[in-house]
Order: C-alpha cells, then structure tokens, then sequence
C-alpha cells in the first residue's frame, strides 16, 4: 500500500467519525424535550437455595460433642451461620414466600423457635437450675406443639393478612422439615462423631507431620553442626600435622645445613656492601678532600663483623657436611622443609 492509498483511507475514517459525531446532534427540538434515560442495567443476582437435606448435612456442625444442640450458628471455628446465610434465606423465600414468620433461618420467627425446639429435643441438654435432660426435653416439645398449634390456627393474626394466604401449603412444608429432620437425627449424632473423630486424626496427623518437619530441621542443623566441628577438627589436626612436620624437618642436618648457608651468604653480602661503600668514600676523598669518618667506621665494624660471624659459621657449615671449600664459595642450598 503506497502513501496516498494510506491517507485516503485515512482521511475516510476521519469523515466517518466527524459524521458519526454530528449525528448525535440531529435530533430535533421534541427528540431533545421527550428524552428519557434508558432505565439502568440491573444485575440479577441469583442464589441458590439449600434443600432440606444440604440443611441436614449442616447439622452435624450445630451439635457438640457431647451431642447437644448448640444452636443454628456453630461452635467456635465453625463455618455453619444458618441465620445469616444467603442460600438459607433463599431456602425460606422459596418455601414460604412472603410469609417471614415461618422462616426457619430466622432466629425470632416462628418457623425459627419451630426448628429450634425440634433440635433441642432431639439433641437435648441438661436443663436450667438441675433439671434432667428429659425435663429439658418435654420442655421443647411442649415450645414445638405451642407453636405448631399456633400456626395451624387460622386466627392468629399473622396468617390472616395476603402474606400468609396458602397457609395450609405452608404448615405442610414446615412439619415435612421438622419430620425430615427428626427422620435424620439417629444418623446425625454419629457423623457429628465421624467428623469429629477426623478432625482429631486430622489434627494428630498435622501434628505428627510438624513434629516430623521439626525433628528434621533439628538433625540437618545437628548434622550441619557436626560437619563444621568435623571440618575444622580435620583443619586443626592439619594444621598440627603440618607443623610437627616441619618441626621434624628443621631438626635435620639438611636444613641447618641450609639455614647456615644462608646466613653466610647474607654475612657476605653485608660485608661486601659495607666494603663497596668504603671503597666510594676514599674515592669520594680524592675529590673532596673530605671523608665521612662516622661512616668509615660504622662500614668497618659491619665488615669485620659479618666476617667474624662467617667464620664461626663456616666451622659450623663444615661440620655439617658443606661442600664448599671457602666463604666465597658458599651459596644457599635449596630449603629442604617448605611450608
């Protein structure tokens, strides 16, 4: 596509949109004074009910160990709510409609006293100030029966007004609820056990896994412990090694022979520098007419010293087995123990 073609599609869009802009514009004056919003886009958000045996399901949570009802929201740690859940709440509307006092999710309501009573019947604890379970029990099936009788009673003013009016359908669901439920409890009591004995093999499982885990770090730091002692254990005792092996060495006639070597070549050294330096300072006269005295002296006393030193080393270096038949021929011998 060459230069022009591309500015003239270009130059097309730009017309199309600048049309497109203007038509915006073209209403008429009753187009402008009739307008309306569209009405807003409203999300429809669904929730899926439970059914009377997801709500079974969920009883387990709602009784304790000892197999006592502890009411619709769980113990500590559990994520059963029944009362503010969505799905319950979407249970109860589809249940009973507009009529909220049967609600069963509903902790004031009737149908709520109604699910309670059942359950703390069924699953009954001790009662107040000493009474026995069955005390307790009789209790709640008296609270049952009051309510149940109260919401077949068609004068009861909270099934009298259009909220209400199936209220034959609705008592009908309530007591299949309570019959499904009191169908269920011999199997709920020991699933609560089921779980809860899996909770417990659960947690002696996780605590067995984070003893393992720990017992594990600790014999990797132990080991990692011991390689460090072990690596400078064998350090040291090389290090020793070494040195009594170079202690050993330095005790032989090789390197006596070889240290006294050295020292008469460094005493040779010393003297023919000292001599080299006398040497320039009587040059250096001839010149001047002046000598260093200090100098002179100090030059003399490092030539007479390294060779009298040299002297008694060169005794010693014979003695030791030097093969050199003079001072001036004395060379360092190679250091039989490096380090």
């Amino acid at each position: 596509m060459n230069f022009l073609e591309k500015m003239s599609i270009s130059t097309f869009a730009a017309s199309t949109l600048l049309l497109l802009s203007f038509s915006a514009f073209s209403a008429g004056i009753d187009d402008i004074t009739n307008y309306q919003s569209p009405p807003p886009q409203v999300e429809e958000k669904t929730v899926q009910p439970y059914t009377i045996q997801d709500i079974i399901n969920k009883l387990p949570s709602l009784i304790d160990d000892d197999g006592v009802y502890i009411g619709r929201v769980g113990g500590r740690g559990s994520e059963v709510d029944l009362t503010h859940d969505p799905r319950m709440h979407a249970f109860d509307e589809e249940k009973f409609e507009r009529c909220n006092d049967l609600y069963i999710g509903d902790y004031g309501s009737r149908g709520g006293s109604i699910f309670d009573s059942t359950l703390y019947f069924l699953f009954p604890r001790k009662g107040e100030h000493g009474s026995s379970q069955e005390e307790y029990k009789a209790m709640s099936g008296r609270s049952l029966k009051s309510d149940l009788k109260y919401i077949e009673d068609t004068r009861n003013y909270h099934y009298g007004d259009k909220r209400c009016e199936d209220r034959a359908k609705y008592v009908a669901q309530i007591k299949e609820i309570v019959d499904a439920i009191i169908k269920a409890a011999p199997t709920i009591l020991p699933e609560k056990q089921r779980l809860a004995e899996a909770s417990r093999t659960a947690a002696l499982k996780s605590q067995k896994e984070a003893q393992e885990r720990a017992n594990a770090e600790q014999q990797t730091r132990e080991k990692a412990a011991a390689d460090r002692r072990a690596m400078e254990l064998a350090e040291s005792k090389g290090r020793e090694e070494r040195a009594n092996k170079l202690k050993a060495c330095q005790a032989t006639n090789e390197y006596k022979l070889y240290e006294i070597s050295a020292t008469i070549e460094y005493n040779q050294a010393i003297a023919r520098n000292a001599a080299l330096e006398i040497q320039r300072q009587k040059e250096a006269a001839k010149i001047s007419g002046y000598i260093d005295k200090p100098v002179m002296i100090e030059m003399g006393n490092r030539v007479a010293g390294a060779n009298r030193l040299n002297k008694e080393n060169f005794e010693a270096y014979r003695k030791l087995g030097g093969s050199a038949r003079n001072l001036e021929a004395v060379k360092t011998l190679p250091n039989p123990c490096p380090q």
